[in-house]
């Protein structure tokens, strides 16, 4: 299931004071467009987890507070929202139950610097 937010809905879901949101994604909301695109996306909070662990983790450490809350979690679903605000990049996970805020996270992604890719070995 997705759901219509708009970054207006995201500002006002987002705590002024809290530690699971860095300065940044303010920052970066407060200079997008009311009308700009929000993707939403449901899925399990264990999986995602799973996957920013595995995946991404050792290349974009800072994706790591924002799983951190969804251990107590389990499979309950959870909202990622992502808003794109030139190569700047924020998102936002609420409760999918109740829209309750869980974390969030802004990052550059013209500044990630990503491991080479290992040379494979070709096949005959």
């Amino acid at each position: 299931m997705t759901d219509d937010l708009s970054v207006d809905d995201l500002r006002r879901r987002l705590p002024a004071s809290d530690p699971l949101v860095p300065g940044r994604v303010h920052e970066v909301l407060s200079g997008v467009a009311d009308d700009a695109e929000v993707l939403t996306y449901d899925v399990p909070a264990r999986s995602f987890a799973d996957v920013v662990r595995r995946g991404y983790a050792q290349d974009e450490p800072n994706l790591l507070p924002l799983v951190e809350p969804l251990g107590p979690l389990g499979d309950a679903l959870v909202l990622v929202c992502q808003v794109e605000s030139g190569s700047e990049i924020v998102t936002v996970l609420l409760r999918a139950a109740d829209r309750v805020f869980l974390s969030a996270t802004a990052y550059d992604r013209s500044a990630i610097t990503r491991s080479p890719d290992r040379p494979r070995k070709e096949t005959p």
